[in-house]
This record gives C-alpha cells, structure tokens and sequence, in this order.
C-alpha cells in the first residue's frame, strides 16, 4: 500500500472516530463522561500537533473538546437550574443547603473549569461553526474563539446604537459650542 493511500485511510478512520466522539457527547450522562472525552481530545489535539499533522486534525480534536465542554457547561446549569447541584453562591460547603451537591461531588475540582464550561455553553453552535469555518486554515484556539465571540458582540452593540440613534430621530448639534 502507498503512503498516500495510508494517509486516506488513517483520515478517514479518524474522521469516523471524531464521529464517535460527537456521538458520545450527546449520550454522555455525567460531567465524568464529558471530562474523559475532553482529556482524551486534548491528548489526541496534543499528539498531532507534535507530529506536526495538519490543522485539520487538531482543529477537528479541537472541536470535540469544545463541544465537550460545551455539554459539559449545559448539564451543569442544567444541574443547577434544577436544584441538583448548589449554584455556587455561598462558595464553601457549609453553604450548601437541602442536600444539594456541589462542584467536587459531580468531578470539577476547580471551579473556573466550571464558569469556562458555562461560558461556551453561552456560545450558540452557529457562532462556533462559523468561527470553526472562517478559521479551518489555521490552529484554533479558545482565545481566538473568545476574541471572534467578543467582536461580533461589539459589532451587534454598534448595530444597536444606530437603530437606537436612527428611532430617536437624533440630530447632531450645529454652530459653536463652549468647551470646558
């Protein structure tokens, strides 16, 4: 077998993995599940960058993770919401109050990796798409993603402005004004 037809084949039993992956996010039914998917893409992200494979590998172990921990921030607000799992207001156990679980007990030991998870959870899978399709030619990252999120927010809060001015019937003054 030639090296090329190696190749295809390798992408294409990776690719029908990265499914797999997809698969499992959505069955996943604890934060454990979610948390195992995400080590093992991050690995994975990890082992290709090394070996200097393309950006589309990474990008698409890159994408599981995300979606991982995308899940990962809905089951916990889903938790919450629901009286499952303490909110987090009070920040120790002695807070915690009717028996409610708290970060540690469904496996997030450190707290950031649970406003992270909310935090993409709060991403529509449309925005995150997009930023995966403008992007696909280069490493993706979650600080590229979160600079691509905080601009199309500053581009709607502009676009905000206008119809805010524009329904206002906003004139701007005219002739000389005193400036302090």
């Amino acid at each position: 077998m030639n090296s090329a037809n190696s190749l295809t084949e390798r992408n294409n039993h990776t690719l029908i993995l990265f499914d797999k992956a997809k698969q499992a996010i959505t069955e996943a039914a604890s934060v454990d599940e979610l948390k195992e998917i995400i080590n093992q893409a991050e690995a994975l992200r990890l082992c290709y960058k090394q070996f200097g494979d393309s950006h589309e590998m990474q990008n698409q172990c890159w994408s599981i993770k995300v979606r991982a921990r995308r899940r990962m921030g809905e089951m916990i607000r889903e938790m919450q919401e629901s009286g499952i799992l303490a909110s987090g207001k009070g920040g120790n156990r002695k807070s915690n109050h009717h028996g409610d679980l708290i970060l540690s007990d469904v496996g997030i030991e450190h707290p950031m990796e649970s406003i992270r998870a909310k935090k993409i959870a709060d991403i529509p899978v449309e925005i995150l798409e997009e930023f995966e399709g403008k992007n696909s030619s280069k490493e993706l990252t979650m600080a590229g993603l979160n600079a691509y999120v905080k601009n199309l927010d500053h581009q709607a809060d502009i676009e905000a402005q206008k119809i805010e001015i524009a329904a206002n019937n906003f004139v701007p003054p005219t002739g000389l004004f005193n400036t302090i």
